[in-house]
């Protein structure tokens, strides 16, 4: 599988977050626009999720604090499970 862009990682998550809330994933990407600091999570259903991220991707949350600080906005958990898929090398398109 190739490594996905970060946008890609994003729309899975959001499509973790739009099962569980019912709303649909152009909801929470304008939300996300409106507040970009506020992930569209809280720890309770990332915790819910982390499983099924981890299969998905095929990586392993090793560090429970780089994890929980890098989790904080929806750009940087996407952003950290493409350093963890593929190495340091982000793509963004």
């Amino acid at each position: 599988m190739p490594t996905p862009t970060a946008r890609e990682v994003e729309d899975y998550l959001l499509g973790l977050v739009a099962r569980e809330t019912g709303k649909t994933i152009k909801q929470l990407r304008d939300e996300e626009l409106l507040f970009p600091a506020d992930p569209p999570w809280d720890s309770e259903m990332l915790c819910h999720f982390q499983g099924e991220i981890e299969e998905h991707f095929k990586i392993d949350f090793e560090d429970a604090v780089e994890t929980e600080r890098r989790s904080r906005t929806l750009a940087s958990l996407a952003s950290y499970i493409v350093e963890l898929i593929g190495g340091s090398s982000v793509r963004t398109a």
